[in-house]
């Protein structure tokens, strides 16, 4: 048990004689599960002759039950026999094992390419068909519908809604104005709200020889004067006008039995109109007026 450092003073010394010491003992704590070493008053004398090796052993305590239960320590000769008691450091490890990683390589989404109508695939950007206002499209492998003006017409952004218009190029009495825009595949110009008022105003202004046009309203007799105007073509046909939307210029609408068609004018090119922006009034039928069209105003998008 040599190797083990002296103290400078006082304590337990390995190795070496340790005489008068019957106080000193070596007790084992159960509980604890460590071996104590506890020191009596006495001292050791280094110089004392004797034997020079120190080893332990069970006392008697005196009583009946358990009565080896102390250990006294005491100085024997080194060549005695005795059992080892041995001490060694502990040292907590703790081991880690790590999964490794499996590189994973990333994904495209991809994006289907072509559409199916009937028995013929189209490729991804295809026009599959082209209808009177909408255009039909592969897109993303679904087949959708964008708005779309027929050849001749123009198209004019309301609410961010693209709707179409046509300025007829001849003028003619309000009768043949909505028979040419049937022809067109449209019909009467119907204007129902300030939004589609302004925009039209402005496709107005870009025509050079706009004075006044007729639109699709139309109001019965109702003897000397006029009962409420409707419209009388487009999705509102039937509808009470005045009910949705009006822009009548000055004291519009004359209150006389034959003025019942309903037009659009230029104030300051149309005699009898007053005001300095483009309004509605209502003129005798048989006045000559270009007729200014609409179509699509009722087209959806299919399901």
């Amino acid at each position: 048990m040599g190797g083990c450092p002296v103290p400078a003073s006082g304590g337990l010394l390995w190795g070496l004689k340790k005489r008068d010491t019957e106080d000193e003992e070596i007790v084992i704590d159960e509980n604890e599960k460590q071996v104590r070493y506890e020191r009596g008053t006495r001292h050791w004398r280094p110089t004392q002759p004797g034997p020079d090796c120190m080893s332990f052993y069970k006392r008697y305590n005196g009583q009946g039950y358990n009565k080896y239960d102390h250990y006294q320590s005491m100085d024997e000769c080194c060549s005695d026999s005795k059992f080892p008691l041995c001490m060694a450091a502990c040292t907590a490890t703790t081991s880690t094992t790590s999964t490794p990683t499996t590189p994973t390589t990333p994904t495209t989404p991809t994006t289907a390419s072509t559409c199916t109508v009937e028995s013929t695939t189209y490729n991804n950007g295809d026009t599959i068909g082209t209808g009177k206002c909408l255009i039909q499209k592969c897109t993303g492998g679904t087949v959708q519908y964008t708005n779309t003006c027929p050849t001749g017409w123009d198209k004019v952004t309301v609410d961010g809604k693209d709707k179409c218009f046509k300025y007829g190029p001849t003028q003619g009495d309000w009768s043949t104005a909505k028979t040419y825009c049937e022809g067109e595949g449209g019909s009467l110009a119907v204007i129902t709200s300030a939004a589609e008022e302004t925009a039209i105003k402005t496709y107005l202004k870009g025509q050079t020889d706009f004075s006044k046009a007729w639109l699709g309203g139309y109001a019965e007799a109702d003897g000397t004067k006029l009962k409420p105007f409707e419209w009388k073509s487009g999705s509102m046909q039937g509808l009470d006008l005045t009910k949705i939307y009006t822009d009548w210029c000055g004291e519009e609408p004359e209150d006389t039995s034959d003025e019942q068609c309903l037009g659009i004018d230029d104030p300051t090119k149309t005699s009898g109109v007053t005001g300095t922006e483009y309004c509605w009034s209502n003129r005798k039928c048989k006045q000559k007026r270009n007729a200014l069209c609409e179509i699509c105003d009722d087209c959806g998008t299919p399901e």
